[in-house]
């Protein structure tokens, strides 16, 4: 079973599904209010809404309970991704468009480090890894001869 980078509380982005003009959630972001890593799935706040219909019944005080309830439902973890909570933009496009946010790759000692103002930012393994073989292969490319 894979780690899972996303944690309760995180901001995320829904990167999947229908448009929101089509009545989906692509492009909404929400809080996530939890994290089920054995079936590798998110619940996110406002996100994936569905109305459940529980059996009417009444409490010990005699107050009726059940009938249409709606509450979210978990969606995978594939289909949503970080993003910055302050911007509400993913964190790649904020290191584009911000001036105060750079990336330092260091070439001889293989490591890469992503800073916001002054303060450097943790990175995910997986991103780490998957930024510094993108690297690797457009090094590779401008190392080629052209024909």
């Amino acid at each position: 079973m894979p780690k899972l980078r996303i944690k309760k509380g995180d901001t995320v982005q829904v990167i999947a599904g229908p448009a929101k003009s089509k009545g989906g959630y692509r492009g909404e972001t929400g809080k996530v209010i939890a994290v089920y890593p054995e079936t590798q799935r998110v619940l996110v706040e406002g996100i994936n809404r569905i109305k459940k219909h529980t059996k009417v019944g009444t409490s010990g005080r005699g107050s009726k309970t059940g009938g249409i309830i709606t509450q979210e439902a978990p969606i995978h973890i594939s289909n949503v991704q970080l993003v910055d909570p302050e911007t509400k933009k993913h964190w790649q496009d904020h290191v584009n468009a911000c001036p105060n946010c750079f990336v330092i790759v260091d070439t001889t000692k293989k490591t890469l480090q992503v800073y916001k103002g002054v303060e450097p930012q943790t990175l995910p393994d997986d991103v780490r890894t998957r930024l510094w073989q993108a690297l690797e292969k457009k090094m590779a490319a401008k190392k080629q001869p052209q024909a």
